[in-house]
């Protein structure tokens, strides 16, 4: 008889121990519980902002309008790092480093202001559209300091084809930087 007892007391127990479970998981797995687990999973409409930095010119960007799941976006541009995200204005700004020229950089050429500064300038000698300036060079200490040949085609313009060729005379002219 004091068996039977305990074993009724278990079994109203594990009754009520699954009644409670039964009842929170129902509350959990309701319908306004789950439109926020469906929002989640549902593709939102979001504005992308996609920055992509050079190592010489302007950055590019460009504006897009998709629908895609925030997940996605790792598996959709996966060379490219969240900038920020902006849940209110549903936007979503990327950006990516580039190691090479910008398109505005590609065919320029460097030279020398008026007052002394390496430029990287689009154009001829005679009409100029710089696209970026650097330091002031200190113009006698590079006539002494290198061979008259390099400060002739400083003069003239130094065609950039790569970021080789930028790099290497961005590092050539800084030695002679004017303090």
């Amino acid at each position: 008889m004091f068996f039977h007892l305990i074993f009724r007391k278990w079994i109203r127990f594990i009754l009520l121990s699954l009644f409670v479970i039964l009842a929170i998981s129902i509350y959990f797995l309701s319908d306004s519980n789950l439109s926020s687990v469906r929002k989640v999973n549902t593709p939102i409409p979001m504005k992308l902002t996609l920055i992509s930095h050079y190592a010489c010119g302007k950055d590019i960007v460009e504006k897009k309008d998709e629908v895609l799941l925030l997940k996605d976006i790792s598996q959709k541009y996966p060379d490219w790092t969240v900038e920020k995200v902006d849940p209110d204005k549903r936007e979503i700004i990327l950006k990516r480093n580039l190691k090479e020229l910008s398109p505005d950089c590609k065919g320029a050429y460097f030279g020398l202001s008026p007052d002394g500064h390496l430029i990287l300038y689009k154009g001829d000698a005679k009409n100029k559209q710089v696209i970026e300036t650097f330091f002031q060079i200190d113009i006698e200490s590079l006539e002494t300091g290198l061979p008259k040949e390099p400060v002739r085609q400083l003069q003239e313009g130094i065609p950039v084809h790569n970021l080789a060729e930028y790099n290497s005379v961005l590092s050539t002219f800084s030695e002679f930087t004017k303090e």
